[in-house]
């Protein structure tokens, strides 16, 4: 009987070993996690403004520059000197003049098992949509050409 037990390891003498290592790789990986999005936090919010204000160029047609406002409680504009992403934000484009040719603002709605997020031309003058454009143009873009050929659409 006592040479049977010669060649098994007595119980419990790897399991503490174990879970040491795979709490030590969690925490290692969680940190990694972490130290990735804190990181990168700044640039992808950078980007996104960034990709927002080329937007803005296409479905705005003839302005040189942008300006970013933002929506207040009582209903009034303000221009925004910092970006927030959690405000609402309106962008106004303008030609070489100085002159508004067209606010453009978001909107998004749960829509084809998805969030679809839209940006819109608007000029204040004619009172009337003069461009769009999907933010997820990769997911909707069948909906966004099919929208596009129908006939009252102002584009």
């Amino acid at each position: 009987m006592s040479d049977q037990n010669k060649g098994i390891a007595p119980e419990g003498s790897g399991e503490k070993k174990m879970i040491f290592a795979m709490a030590t790789i969690g925490i290692i990986c969680a940190f990694l996690i972490v130290v990735t999005y804190e990181s990168t936090k700044v640039t992808i919010e950078n980007n996104r403004a960034k990709a927002l204000e080329d937007a803005v160029f296409q479905v705005i047609p003839g302005i040189t520059k942008t300006k970013t406002f933002q929506l207040n409680p009582d209903q009034t504009f303000t221009e925004m000197t910092t970006n927030n992403p959690k405000v609402q934000k309106v962008l106004a484009g303008y030609d070489d003049q100085g002159v508004c040719k067209g606010v453009a603002f978001q909107g998004s709605g749960k829509a084809y098992g998805d969030v679809l997020s839209l940006l819109f031309g608007y000029d204040p003058e004619q009172q009337k949509i003069i461009g769009f454009m999907f933010s997820k143009a990769k997911k909707h873009r069948v909906l966004e050409i099919k929208l596009r050929k129908i006939h009252f659409w102002p584009i």
